[in-house]
């Protein structure tokens, strides 16, 4: 299993994350941003925690995982720290 992509993400309190469809909607106190992530991958998403899931081992599938779960974080990261420049 990939290593990133096994590790779940833990929602802050004032963060909001909705799936809807391929899209991942992440909403907090200084915006909001979405991404779409490969139709492989499937979210589960719980009250404080967002996990991802694949449907087999092969290398594709693999990267799409961790993929996903990073760009998820950063999208969480995102929507809670000010942009500087």
């Amino acid at each position: 299993m990939s290593r990133i992509g096994k590790q779940s993400i833990a929602v802050p309190d004032g963060v909001k994350v909705e799936a809807k469809g391929l899209e991942i909607h992440v909403k907090g106190p200084k915006g909001s941003l979405s991404e779409k992530i490969p139709a492989s991958i499937s979210v589960h998403i719980a009250a404080k925690e967002v996990t991802f899931t694949r449907p087999d081992d092969r290398k594709e599938n693999r990267a799409f995982h961790g993929l996903a779960r990073a760009l998820v974080a950063n999208m969480v990261k995102g929507v809670l720290v000010p942009f500087v420049k």
